[in-house]
């Protein structure tokens, strides 16, 4: 069966880029169809180029052959720091693949993973990475399949972990285990300051939760909590008091939620 010829000429385009432009820092090949094949072409770009340090993949349709090329070359690339790899149907494997890649790699901050499909065997060892890694500063799961056990996991590296700023895992299929979960791991937090929980099953009774962990944290400055939920805003004006972080347009992209 023949490629598209859309895929064609992109790894044609990217084959180019590899050979021309050493001097490259910044890549956008969001919405165009690269497929499987297009992903192991650029993981090797990856591996070899040091001074690309922002590559926007989202919607590109790797799939999990290429989303973990991809996460292999991070391993060995030391100077890429924003990755978005959103939609791209990566799924559980892949999960594990970028847990692995991200305990080694200490450059990347930036990791846009939206809409892929990862579940809860996809989601412990992405938890288990943030126990260790201390360089990302921004995660975005939101939309993906996370459940109960995948939320609990996250919230219990949030404890601990002292790089992340900014986690959306909102759309995720979380219930109050996770919720309960958050709540204490926020109590030792000092470093997170935006959670997107947005579209999860953790309304009643978490209004009161999360208005008495707003007395405690400090540092959380956005709370993106569905509307309906009870003292929705107190909780929204104690956090306009705050100061919100700077933001890069990466950044800003990362915290809006994408449903279904």
């Amino acid at each position: 069966m023949s490629k598209p010829i859309k895929q064609i000429e992109q790894i044609e385009q990217i084959e180019q880029i590899k050979k021309a432009n050493e001097k490259l820092n910044k890549l956008d090949f969001s919405h165009i169809f690269l497929g499987e094949e297009g992903g192991v072409v650029l993981s090797d770009l990856i591996k070899t180029n040091t001074t690309l340090t922002s590559l926007n993949l989202n919607f590109t349709n790797l799939r999990e052959p290429g989303g973990i090329a991809i996460a292999g070359s991070l391993v060995i690339n030391t100077t890429l720091m924003e990755l978005g790899l959103r939609a791209n149907g990566l799924k559980d494997e892949f999960g594990i693949a970028i847990a692995d890649a991200l305990e080694m790699n200490t450059t990347l901050t930036t990791l846009d993973l939206c809409l892929n499909n990862i579940g809860e065997v996809g989601c412990i060892p992405i938890a288990r990475m943030l126990n260790k890694n201390t360089t990302l500063t921004l995660l975005n799961l939101g939309c993906n399949i996370l459940g109960e056990v995948g939320g609990v996991a996250i919230a219990g590296a949030i404890k601990t972990n002292t790089a992340l700023l900014i986690l959306n895992i909102g759309d995720n299929y979380i219930e109050e285990k996770s919720g309960s979960a958050f709540a204490v791991a926020l109590e030792s937090n000092t470093t997170l300051t935006t959670l997107n929980l947005l579209y999860n099953n953790i309304r009643e009774g978490f209004g009161k939760v999360f208005l008495d962990l707003l007395q405690k944290n400090t540092s959380l400055t956005s709370l993106f909590i569905d509307r309906d939920t009870e003292n929705y805003d107190k909780i929204q004006a104690i956090l306009a008091e705050r100061k919100p972080p700077t933001e890069s347009p990466m950044v800003k992209a990362a915290i809006p939620l994408t449903s279904r």
